[in-house]
C-alpha cells in the first residue's frame, strides 16, 4: 500500500504561498516532486504545467490532481489553477468533487488521483466560479 505524503515549504519571504512536494516511498519513482504551489490568501493551488503529450488520460480526455493534496489542505483550496500546453485551466474544487473519477494505481507504485474530463475545465478563475 502507497502512503504517499504532501510536504509544504514555505516560498522566500511570502507566508501565504508554499511550494507543494509530492513523496512517493517508492524507489521506482523520483521519490519527490514538486506538484505546483499553494496560495492560501487566494484559496488557489497552482499546479505545476502539463501538456497533452505527457499528462493528458487519454482514454477518457481527463486531467489527473492527487487527491491526498485536495483532502489534507481542504480548507486552504477552493480553485485549482493548471497551466495546460497554452492554456490555464481552472477548476473550483467543489465542481473537481463532484464530476471528477478517482483512479489509484497502485500496481505502479503512484498515489490515487481525482481526474477531470478537459471540458469540464473552465479557461478563467471567474468563469470556474460560475460552473459551481
Amino acid at each position: 500500500m502507497i502512503r504517499e505524503k504532501i510536504k509544504l515549504r514555505v516560498s522566500g519571504s511570502n507566508s501565504d504561498v508554499s511550494l507543494v512536494y509530492l513523496f512517493l516511498p517508492s524507489k521506482k519513482y523520483k521519490r519527490l516532486r514538486k506538484i505546483g504551489e499553494l496560495n492560501t490568501a487566494k484559496k488557489t493551488f497552482y499546479s505545476v504545467p502539463r501538456n497533452s503529450k505527457k499528462h493528458l488520460m487519454r482514454s477518457n480526455n481527463s486531467l489527473g490532481i492527487c487527491y491526498k493534496l485536495i483532502l489534507d489542505h481542504s480548507k486552504s483550496i477552493k480553485y485549482i489553477c493548471i497551466p495546460y500546453d497554452e492554456n490555464r485551466l481552472w477548476v473550483t474544487k467543489k465542481r473537481l468533487k463532484k464530476f471528477g473519477t478517482f483512479l489509484h494505481f497502485q500496481r505502479n507504485d503512484l498515489e490515487k488521483q481525482i481526474f477531470l474530463g478537459i471540458d469540464k475545465f473552465a479557461k478563467s478563475k471567474r468563469k470556474a466560479k460560475g460552473l459551481e
